[in-house]
């Protein structure tokens, strides 16, 4: 049960909201008071970036970067230099920490398998009616060999290997899996700031924000993610992510979230 003194859901089109109430041991003369500026909202996951004295987080795409940004700047004794910077290139933070006169502190990230991602991303971009794409999802996968031949990334449609280049993600110093969710972000951050948070508030933060926004498929119909794919389909994706299939140890066979 997720020790919080009150909580709700709200539920939005397309998506299922976050719990809005924040746990005792979160700050609250912060900017994330309400009434919450636009990227702060916490019935929506907002994802990307953030800037710390004590870390930065490099934020990929559809691994639950929204969810964190729900509590962990609230954390009472970290400086948030920058709450949100999206998507962004590590290298973009280290700038901001060198413009502030900051030591540059270590970076973590999160991944996903690539089969999953690739669903989660479909589902997130039709779902929150992007007018750039509206096609299928061999559209979508289709879209993606074709930029990644072309070298035109895009954060949603490129796949994942491409984003994570992009963003630089190999410069982080620790790494978590979206499936190991919960258990890795206690230990990340029980390395990067045990002086701040407890393993048991950590846990209490991810039961009250989630992991990733839920998005239901255009067709309305729940299912695996390995039911998508044709054999093809699934080939192409496992040539396309193959240094992260290998180095994150994940099969085409893993059980997935059975949501996006």
């Amino acid at each position: 049960m997720c020790p919080y003194k009150k909580s709700r859901k709200t539920v939005l089109t397309g998506a299922v909201g976050v719990t809005t109430a924040d746990p005792w041991f979160l700050r609250k003369d912060s900017l994330w008071e309400s009434p919450l500026p636009w990227y702060a909202n916490p019935q929506v996951h907002l994802g990307g970036g953030m800037v710390t004295d004590r870390f930065i987080f490099i934020g990929m795409p559809s691994t639950g970067s929204g969810a964190i940004h729900c509590w962990l700047p609230k954390v009472e004794g970290l400086r948030v230099l920058t709450p949100i910077v999206g998507h962004r290139p590590y290298s973009f933070s280290v700038e901001r920490c060198k413009q502030a006169g900051w030591t540059v502190p270590p970076a973590f990230v999160f991944v996903r398998n690539p089969w999953e991602w690739n669903v989660s991303c479909f589902c997130s971009i039709r779902g929150r009616n992007r007018k750039w794409f509206s096609g299928t999802w061999e559209d979508f996968l289709e879209f993606q060999r074709y930029s990644r031949h072309w070298g035109l990334p895009d954060l949603n449609i490129s796949g994942e290997s491409a984003v994570w280049e992009y963003i630089e993600a190999d410069k982080a110093t620790y790494f978590g899996k979206l499936e190991n969710y919960e258990e890795d972000l206690i230990a990340i951050l029980g390395q990067l700031i045990p002086d701040l948070i407890t393993a048991k508030e950590i846990s209490a933060c991810v039961c009250q924000a989630g992991a990733v926004d839920f998005w239901m498929p255009p067709d309305g119909i729940l299912k695996p993610y390995q039911d998508y794919y044709t054999p093809a389909q699934r080939d192409m994706v496992a040539k396309l992510e193959e240094d992260i299939i290998k180095r994150f140890e994940y099969t085409f066979d893993d059980v997935g979230r059975n949501h996006h």
